[in-house]
């Protein structure tokens, strides 16, 4: 459902993006949570994870076979004098087998949301929905295999401000690097700490709003490094003594705004033009009749 003040209305349900994982398995997400799909005895994919989650799921990091890194942009409309803003979420998602006991809850939780008038408070939106017979529920649930398991390792939101991650990096398959606007946070993935955070100061510049810089990861043999592009200006970073950054290198491409990676296996890049995607309901595109080049680098 969805809330404004005090009504109550109805969510319809709109499919956001998928995301293949190992195991010829892959995860739909959607405005109402995430389904995981997994190929069945006969051969059919089935749904074998159902769970609610908020909407704003922007990104998946699979670390292993039922263990994955969730970073969301919730967006909060103004409402009841407060200004609008969004909360930054990174969650450890792990999935564990369900039980015939988790299996009845979910069903039971359905026929309560069924039966609840609440939802019956007002429409924003007539369109007749699906009608799923409880026998096609039954089975939904039937064919589940995993429930998850939620670790938090950060909420974030200022008043009246948005934010915005900027890129992320699994180093050493230990350290979660997430930057966030003009901050570099370096978080422990077993115990969900955050160990530093480094903050990007350039001279000259207003850096409270400056949100420019984004970072990839870079392979190599140590599992230590990624990047940073400002402006074309290509830092790379190396990881130290679990918490400490110590810059190795840098140079300076004139023509590169924002860089994207081609293939997830290589340090190879590319700019195609289009400003980056700040992972928010308002993207940034230059004049969409103008012919661009690709650039590898």
């Amino acid at each position: 459902m969805e809330y404004s003040g005090c009504r109550v209305f109805p969510k319809f349900y709109s499919a956001q993006f998928i995301k293949e994982i190992s195991g010829n398995r892959f995860i739909l997400v959607s405005n109402y949570g995430y389904k995981i799909y997994s190929l069945n005895e006969k051969n059919e994919y089935t749904i074998t994870l159902l769970e609610d989650y908020h909407d704003g799921l922007k990104t998946i990091i699979e670390l292993n076979n039922n263990d994955f890194i969730f970073l969301s942009q919730i967006e909060c409309g103004a409402s009841l004098g407060e200004p609008a803003h969004n909360i930054l979420v990174i969650d450890r998602i792990k999935l564990k087998e369900i039980s015939e006991s988790e299996k009845m809850k979910k069903l039971v939780e359905i026929k309560k949301r069924d039966n609840d008038p609440r939802y019956f408070v007002g429409y924003r939106n007539k369109k007749e929905g699906k009608n799923i017979s409880e026998e096609e529920i039954k089975n939904v649930i039937e064919s589940l295999k995993y429930m998850h398991v939620k670790q938090q390792f950060l909420e974030y939101s200022t008043y009246g401000s948005h934010h915005y991650f900027k890129g992320n990096a699994i180093l050493k398959n230990k350290y979660l690097i997430v930057a966030i606007d003009y901050n570099i946070l370096i978080f422990d993935i077993s115990s969900s700490e955050q160990l530093k955070r480094y903050e990007i100061l350039l001279y000259g510049e207003d850096n409270l709003y400056k949100c420019e810089a984004s970072i990839n990861k870079w392979n190599n043999n140590k599992n230590n490094e990624f990047i940073m592009n400002i402006g074309g200006n290509i830092i790379i970073f190396e990881l130290i003594n679990e918490n400490e950054l110590k810059i190795i290198n840098q140079i300076y491409f004139k023509d590169i705004k924002y860089l994207k990676k081609l293939i997830e296996a290589s340090n190879k890049f590319y700019d195609d033009g289009e400003m980056e995607d700040l992972d928010s309901d308002s993207y940034y595109y230059e004049d969409e009749n103008k012919t661009y080049s690709v650039s590898i680098f």
